[in-house]
């Protein structure tokens, strides 16, 4: 009895804590992404369809073309009203995604109140509302799409997991894990749905912009400025601003480039190699893990890894803490876990300038270091999974 009153008093403070920070916050205050969402999509409903080459609001257009298109809908009402249902958008798709992932887990109704305070007091993801950011529907098509392979509707599942990869990249990363498990006609429909994607954006927008995005903008969007953006929760932006003059957000603790190169080199091919050498070797375990640790790898190996992409991961630490509750690996495990959520969820402003000098810049990356505590506690629970669970 004292711990459902400690877990019910702890879901109504996450309830009002999100109230607060997801819903009444992003309401009243500037939501910069959705604004560059909404004057893209006014911009090709003009026939403009030059999306790339200028200022759009107050940043540029950095997604592929098809995205564009998929955001006419939101110009059917002014900015302040399209804003508001865009947040109403946002919170009912990442109740419906936590709700959905809990279903697939099987996880008891008893226990979803816990499950669903972590998901609300979630710091990345109050950060995607307060900006106005796509990834919680990025969010709900990848649980969608692990949903629907769990339901053996292959079709479906490519599909989904497939426009998730076309609005951002980083999905496209699950088609290894369809040829891992050898699940070769979902892998091949999850590539003919991109490719189809594409040829709908070639026809509307023009064989240069579409295959121009790929091979100039975003090459360039990779090495583009503001790397030491202490916001920038990467391994490429740690070192950077340990080792390179930045745009004035932090001091190096020295200036080698020939360093930055090379630990970027070394620590990106590294886990990345890595990752898939022992993936291979456990392909048989436990298909939820493996996901996970696929989704953690795109944010350890990318170059731009905002706070907000991180929400992302609040797929990872539910299913890695059902993992846990369900089985004993050791007494530490639950103890990384549990700091690892909590470097997460901490409400922090990066931009302290005692911070972003020296050898100090190391205290900055603190959601780095929660996904670095997480991989290594995936891997943990991956090799103690039982197979095909």
């Amino acid at each position: 009895m004292k711990n459902k009153i400690f877990i019910y008093a702890f879901f109504s403070f996450a309830i009002l804590y999100f109230c607060y920070r997801g819903i009444i916050y992003p309401a009243l205050n500037n939501n910069d992404d959705f604004g560059v969402y909404y004057h893209t999509a006014l911009k090709i409903s003009n026939f403009d369809l030059d999306i790339y080459n200028t200022k759009i609001h107050t940043d540029v257009f950095n997604y592929p073309p098809i995205f564009a298109l998929m955001l006419k809908p939101i110009i059917f009402f002014d900015y302040q009203t399209s804003k508001i249902i865009w947040l109403v958008f946002n919170i009912f798709f990442y109740l419906l995604s936590i709700l959905l992932l809990l279903k697939t887990l099987n996880i008891d109704n008893c226990d979803m109140p816990l499950y669903f305070s972590l998901a609300l007091l979630y710091n990345p993801t109050l950060e995607t509302l307060k900006w106005g950011q796509i990834n919680i529907f990025i969010l709900f098509l990848i649980v969608s799409g692990f949903f629907l392979y769990r339901k053996n509707h292959s079709l479906l599942s490519a599909l989904s997991f497939a426009v998730a990869a076309v609005i951002k990249l980083s999905p496209a990363i699950f088609i290894l894990f369809f040829l891992i498990k050898k699940k070769i006609k979902i892998a091949l429909w999850f590539i003919v749905f991109i490719a189809l994607f594409n040829i709908i954006s070639i026809f509307v927008f023009g064989k240069q912009i579409v295959i121009g995005y790929y091979t100039d903008l975003l090459p360039a969007l990779m090495h583009r400025g503001m790397f030491d953006n202490p916001y920038n929760q990467s391994f490429h932006n740690l070192y950077w601003r340990l080792f390179k003059h930045g745009h004035g957000y932090s001091t190096p603790l020295v200036y080698a480039p020939n360093i930055f190169n090379i630990l970027t080199t070394l620590t990106t091919y590294s886990i990345f190699i890595f990752s898939l050498i022992f993936i291979w070797k456990h392909r048989t375990k436990n298909d939820s893990l493996i996901l996970a640790a696929l989704l953690i790898l795109t944010l350890l190996c990318s170059n731009v890894s905002w706070e907000h992409h991180y929400s992302l991961t609040i797929f990872a630490f539910i299913i890695v803490f059902k993992f846990l509750d369900e089985n004993y690996i050791n007494k530490y495990a639950l103890i990384i876990f549990c700091c690892a959520y909590a470097l997460m969820s901490v409400k922090i402003g990066y931009d302290n300038k005692l911070l972003l000098r020296g050898i100090l810049n190391i205290f900055v990356s603190i959601r780095l270091y929660s996904a670095i505590l997480l991989y290594f506690i995936i891997f943990l629970c991956i090799k103690f999974s039982k197979n095909n669970n």
